[in-house]
């Protein structure tokens, strides 16, 4: 870090905290993942809270004269990739105001703070490892349990939907199982979209899960009177199927359907 760390004490912006002195940025008490250049022009701007900071300034703290690479591109890669971290926007900045041809300030209203992280230890490096952490303390952990559990019950719907196609091979048994069928496909795939994006742009999730979870909730909610439907029709020949199909379809579709919204808001609030 610039020598400007060792004498900026813990700030709070928001939801976030800097801590300079070690190099941490924290959000509601759990560290995110920003280190390097984009950490030490965070740092430059809020050792000047409102003022302008000069691209010259920011490249002659960050790069050292005989350094390689270019300076002009680099400065840009860290602008961008702090904002990424912060969620902010050059368009509508909240955070980092971009003042055309000439350098940034930062327009948050910056605070002294006392930072308690919520949890401690390294954040889990990839989702194989955090499936297994099943009962973490994280918001985001349990965000990511919610999907892969999610991904199991459709497979399982999509399971026991294939068994009652195959008692029930007339027009309607045929349509109610491609109606199921589709509501699945595209449950899969918002789903899996929303596990790549919070895989490698955290920093996205609550656009896109605010975009995307009225279709997630509706698709889940058309699931539950399909696989009714779908008992209904084998309740006298397979009773023992149309059980799973009322029990499995119900339970996972309003289970999701109740706690779904409430752990997205507990892990990607809203900012104020």
């Amino acid at each position: 870090m610039t020598e400007r760390s060792k004498t900026l004490g813990p700030m709070r912006f928001g939801p976030f905290d800097l801590l300079a002195e070690t190099g941490e940025l924290r959000r509601n008490g759990a560290r995110l993942k920003l280190s390097g250049q984009p950490l030490q022009v965070l740092v430059l701007l809020a050792a000047q809270p409102g003022n302008l900071v000069t691209r010259q300034e920011l490249q002659r703290e960050l790069w050292a004269s005989d350094a390689f690479g270019d300076p002009e591109h680099g400065l840009n890669a860290a602008v961008n990739r702090l904002r990424e971290v912060l969620g902010d926007s050059a368009t509508e900045p909240r955070y980092i105001e971009t003042v055309p041809g000439r350098g940034y300030r930062l327009v948050a209203a910056l605070e002294s703070s006392v930072v308690t992280p919520q949890h401690s230890g390294p954040e889990e490096s990839s989702l194989f490892r955090r499936f297994f952490l099943l009962f973490g303390a994280s918001p985001y952990r349990r965000w990511e349990i919610m999907h892969v559990r999610m991904f199991l019950w459709c497979l399982l719907l999509g399971y026991l939907g294939s068994r009652f196609w195959a008692r029930t091979p007339d027009k309607w048994g045929s349509t109610l199982f491609f109606l199921e069928l589709a509501c699945i496909a595209l449950l899969l795939i918002l789903l899996s979209f929303l596990v790549y994006t919070g895989t490698f742009d955290r920093s996205s999730l609550p656009k896109e899960i605010g975009r995307l979870a009225p279709w997630i909730h509706w698709s889940t909610i058309a699931l539950v009177p399909l696989t009714w439907a779908m008992a209904g029709t084998l309740v006298v020949s397979h009773s023992g199927l149309a059980s799973l199909l009322a029990i499995c379809g119900t339970a996972g579709g309003i289970k999701y359907a109740v706690y779904k919204p409430a752990i997205d808001r507990a892990a990607f609030p809203k900012p104020q």
